[in-house]
């Protein structure tokens, strides 16, 4: 189990996709172990790797009862097979087009260096950490690592702590 970037993840595109008006497509690029199809339930195919094919046509679900949310799934393949970072840069102009917002799901960094260079072609990125399981010392060396591939940091957050109120604030309750 990791640290709940999955449902960080599809919260966030889930309330990206309450205005209507905004078409959210929400990415699984964790081939080790894709969790969207699961959430959304989604039959799990070969969406991720389809994206950009020949025809320029992108394999991709909409989610039942959300037509503004699509979803792109990863086929879930072992064998260290990773996320084809290269082919899919390829089609993030054409993404950002058609969609108003994408939300990708990845794998941890440290799992998949691929996705560092992904982070370079992403309008920003969320780093989930999960509190008392993730080291200090591991987050400061990713953040290092984002800021030398340039990637925009949109903030981290801290997953599962047990205190969800701050100090300061259990004073006025």
């Amino acid at each position: 189990e990791g640290a709940g970037a999955t449902a960080i993840a599809a919260k966030l595109a889930l309330g990206l996709s309450l205005d209507q008006k905004k078409e959210v497509l929400m990415i699984d690029a964790n081939v080790q172990k894709p969790q969207l199809h699961k959430l959304f339930r989604l039959l799990k195919g070969d969406g991720l790797r389809s994206a950009g094919g020949g025809n320029g046509a992108f394999d991709m679900a909409e989610v039942s009862g959300l037509p503004n949310l699509h979803v792109i799934s990863a086929s879930g393949l072992a064998n260290g097979l990773t996320f084809d970072t290269k082919r899919f840069i390829s089609v993030v102009p054409a993404l950002h087009e058609a969609f108003d917002f994408i939300v990708v799901d990845a794998p941890p960094l440290a799992f998949n260096a691929e996705i560092l260079l992904l982070s370079m072609h992403l309008n920003s990125v969320i780093v989930v950490a999960e509190a008392g399981r993730t080291m200090a010392q591991e987050v400061q060396t990713l953040m290092h690592e984002l800021r030398r591939a340039k990637a925009k940091l949109l903030g981290v957050v801290l997953n599962r702590h047990k205190d969800q109120m701050p100090a300061m604030m259990k004073k006025w309750f």
